[in-house]
Formats: C-alpha cells, sequence, structure tokens
C-alpha cells in the first residue's frame, strides 16, 4: 500500500502543478489582453491630445496675428491723434497770424510784413490741408506720403476719393 499512496501523492502533486500552471498561463493571457487593450486605449487618447494640441497652436497662431493687427492698428490711430493734435496747433497759429494781419492792415502796416504774413497763412493752410487728406486717407486704408498729397493738391484732386 505505501507505494500505491506515494503514487498517488505524486499523482496529486503532478495535478496541483498543472492546474496551477495553467492558472498561471491563464492569467498571463488575461494579463496580456488587458495590457493590449490599455495599450490601444493609450494611443487613442495619444491621437486626441496631439490632435487637440494641434488646433490650439493653431488658434495661439491666429490669436497672435489677430494681436499684432491690432497693436498696428492701435499705433495708426495714435498717429491720426497726433496729426489731429497737430491741426489744432496748426490752426490756432494760423487764427493768430490772421488776427496779426488784420492788425497790421488797421495800424496801417507796410505791405512787405502784410504779404509775408499772407503767404505764411496759405503755406499753413496747405499743410492743413495735407495733413487733413492723409489722415482722411489712412482712415479708409489709403497710403499717401507727402509727395502724392502735393502733386494731388497741385492737380487739385481729392486724394480721399478712390480712383478706378
Amino acid at each position: 500500500g505505501g507505494e500505491s499512496e506515494k503514487e498517488a501523492l505524486q499523482n496529486e502533486k503532478n495535478a496541483a502543478a498543472e492546474k496551477a500552471k495553467n492558472d498561471a498561463v491563464a492569467l498571463a493571457k488575461k494579463k496580456s489582453a488587458e495590457m493590449e487593450r490599455l495599450g490601444e486605449e493609450h494611443e487613442e487618447v495619444v491621437v486626441l491630445l496631439e490632435a487637440e494640441k494641434d488646433a490650439l497652436e493653431s488658434r495661439i497662431s491666429e490669436l497672435t496675428e489677430r494681436l499684432a493687427n491690432a497693436e498696428i492698428r492701435a499705433a495708426e490711430a495714435t498717429e491720426a491723434t497726433e496729426a489731429l493734435e497737430g491741426d489744432d496747433l496748426l490752426i490756432a497759429r494760423i487764427q493768430l497770424l490772421e488776427n496779426e494781419l488784420a492788425e497790421a492792415r488797421e495800424s496801417g502796416g507796410t505791405d512787405g510784413q502784410v504779404d509775408f504774413l499772407n503767404s505764411v497763412i496759405v503755406d499753413l493752410q496747405r499743410k492743413v490741408e495735407r495733413l487733413e487728406a492723409r489722415l482722411k486717407a489712412s482712415e479708409q486704408g489709403i497710403e499717401l506720403d507727402e509727395s502724392d498729397l502735393q502733386l494731388m493738391q497741385d492737380l487739385g484732386e481729392d486724394p480721399t476719393v478712390k480712383r478706378e
């Protein structure tokens, strides 16, 4: 009986080892399938995050460009405001010179002084007209320099009228 008992124990031990091996293989297959599923989910998340990153980078680029354009428009508006303030000073100077001219005429000033004051007033009025034309043109998105304005004034044209 001892030999068969030993054999039975050996068979039981072998069966337990076989079951443990089969359980370990099944667990390894289950873990492998789970790891594969997690890997696929990870890849999907990476793809989604990369697409979102690209969309955000595009948005940043667009907003950066819009900011730069807004800064340019702000600088142009500041220039226009400064030009208007300059116009106010020129208009005040013109009025002052016109008053001096009137006083010179009333007090019987010389013709030379009158002619000089008249020429200064005309020059200042032309400068005001050019500045106003440049401001009006810049408001309409037309870029003009001093020579354009002078030529148009000489030709009697309005620089704020777009030509075809």
